[in-house]
C-alpha cells in the first residue's frame, strides 16, 4: 500500500532444522517496509528480496538484494530509479518465468497529488536480480479517470510450459483517494514483459466487487497447468446479502473468465488497524488444489484461517484455524502470508500476539508460523520465527506494511 514513510522490514526465510539467524538486509536510514521475497524455482540457494527504502534527498525507492548461497551472504542493495524524479515507489512483488528471468512489479507515482501521473511498472532482470532493465508501463492513474487503478499490484507468471507459458499477469486496485466505483484490475503481457495490453476490470456483471469495498484487492496465482486464478472481495446486496469472496479463472491467458463464489461470511475483521491482507496459493503438486489464506473472527478473535478447494475452485472447504493459541481470549493475529514448496508442503506465517501483555492490535508481538505436510490434515504446532517479543510502537498504527514475504 502506498504510504509517505516506509516502515518495517520483515524478512522471513523458513529452513527446516536450521536455527534462526536474523540478517539486517536493508540497513536503512529509517524504517524500511513492505518486503517481498522470491526464490528461484530452479535454484533454491538463489534468493532475492525487494523492499521500500527511505532515502535522503529523494522520495522512497525500491531496493533489491540478491543471495546465491541460501542467504549466507548478500550482494549490495540495488536501487530501481524513479520514472520521474518526484515520484514515490511502493508495493514491490517479484516472480521468475520459466527461462530464469526475474520480473519485479511496483508502483511509481506522485505521492502528493492523487490525480497526477504515475502508475504500475515492471522491470526485468536477466541476471537474477543483480541488475534491472528499464521499467515498462503496465497501468497508470489516468487509464481509468478518477479511479486511480494503481494500488496493491501483484505479479504472477505462467511457468506451465503450455500455450501461455511466460504470460505475465498484473492485478491492481483503486487507491484510497479514488472516486466510486471500485474494481479489481488485470493487465497482461504476452511478450515477456516487453509490452502490456489494455487493462480490464477483473470483476463483471453478476460478480461485481461493488462500491462498499473501496479497495477490492485481487490476489493472483497461476497453476502448473497454466490456469490463471484470482480472488477478490465483493459486497453487492443484489448478488449476496453477505460479504463474499469471488474466484475468477481463465484458461486462455486472461482473454476470458469464469466466475464462482469462494465463501460468504459475517466473520470478517472490522478492526481498521489490523493488516487484513489475504492470499491465494496454487499447489505445485496438484493442479486442482487451491488455498485461500485470510483472517476471520469465527472463533472469537482475529485468527488466521485457510479455505481449500480440491476441484479447481468449484467448491471450497473451511475455514481451518491455523494459529493454535486458546480461542476467544482477545488475542489478535494478522499480517498473514504463506507459500507451498515444490513437494506440496504448506507454510503459513503471521504476526502473533499470544505472548503480548495486552489484547487487540496495540500490544507486543512476534512473527509465528506453522507447516502442514502434503496430504496431512493438520498443521504442525505453531512456532516462533522472530525469536523475540517485539514491543508495539505507534508507527504500526499508520498505513503501509500490509504484507510480508514468505517462501
Amino acid at each position: 500500500m502506498m504510504t509517505k514513510i516506509a516502515r518495517i522490514l520483515l524478512f522471513l526465510f523458513l529452513a527446516p532444522a536450521v536455527a534462526a539467524q536474523d540478517v539486517n538486509l536493508s540497513n536503512g536510514i529509517g524504517f524500511d517496509g513492505e518486503p517481498y521475497l522470491v526464490i528461484n524455482p530452479e535454484n533454491p540457494q538463489h534468493l532475492v528480496v525487494a523492499w521500500m527504502s527511505l532515502t535522503l534527498f529523494e522520495n522512497v525507492v525500491i531496493r533489491t538484494r540478491v543471495s546465491f548461497d541460501g542467504g549466507e551472504t548478500w550482494g549490495l542493495p540495488v536501487k530501481l530509479p524513479h520514472v520521474q524524479d518526484n515520484y514515490f515507489s511502493a508495493d514491490p512483488s517479484m516472480a521468475f518465468d520459466g527461462n530464469g528471468n526475474l520480473f519485479i512489479s511496483y508502483i511509481d507515482a506522485d505521492p502528493d497529488t492523487p490525480n497526477n501521473n504515475g502508475g504500475v511498472y515492471v522491470s526485468k532482470s536477466t541476471d537474477g536480480g543483480i541488475s534491472w532493465g528499464d521499467p515498462v508501463e503496465v497501468i497508470t492513474k489516468e487509464d481509468d479517470p478518477g479511479r486511480l487503478p494503481i494500488d496493491r499490484p501483484w505479479i504472477a507468471i505462467d511457468r506451465s510450459g503450455g500455450v501461455y507459458d511466460g504470460t505475465i499477469y498484473i492485478t491492481s486496485t483503486n487507491t484510497k483517494d479514488a472516486e466510486p466505483g471500485f474494481n479489481p484490475y488485470l493487465t497482461v503481457s504476452g511478450d515477456g514483459g516487453q509490452t502490456f495490453g489494455d487493462w480490464r476490470y477483473l470483476d463483471t456483471t453478476g460478480w461485481l466487487s461493488g462500491t462498499i469495498v473501496s479497495q477490492p484487492m485481487a490476489t493472483p496465482a497461476v497453476a502448473t497447468d497454466g490456469t490463471f486464478y484470482s480472488i477478490y472481495p465483493s459486497y453487492v446486496f443484489s448478488q449476496n446479502l453477505l460479504p463474499q469472496y469471488i474466484l475468477a479463472s481463465s484458461l486462455n491467458g486472461g482473454a476470458g473468465f469464469q466466475y464462482s463464489p469462494v465463501l460468504e461470511s459475517n466473520n470478517n475483521v472490522s478492526n481498521t488497524l489490523a493488516k487484513r491482507g489475504y492470499l491465494l496459493l496454487t499447489d505445485p503438486t496438484d493442479i486442482n488444489h487451491l488455498v485461500f489464506l485470510r483472517l476471520s473472527t469465527l472463533y472469537g478473535d482475529e485468527d488466521v484461517v485457510i479455505h481449500e478447494s480440491y476441484d479447481a475452485g468449484a467448491t471450497w472447504a473451511g475455514p481451518q484455524r491455523v494459529n493454535d493459541d486458546p480461542e476467544n481470549t482477545g488475542v489478535m493475529q494478522d499480517l498473514v502470508w504463506g507459500a507451498f514448496n515444490e513437494s506440496g508442503d504448506l507454510a503459513v506465517t503471521w504476526r502473533d500476539r499470544r505472548n503480548g501483555t495486552g489484547t487487540g492490535y496495540q500490544t507486543d508481538f512476534e512473527i509465528w508460523g506453522a507447516v502442514r505436510k502434503k496430504d496431512m490434515p493438520d498443521f504442525s504446532e505453531n512456532f516462533s520465527i522472530s525469536g523475540q517479543l517485539l514491543p508495539f510502537d505507534d508507527v504500526l498504527n499508520l498505513s503501509g506494511n500490509d504484507f510480508m514475504g514468505t517462501q
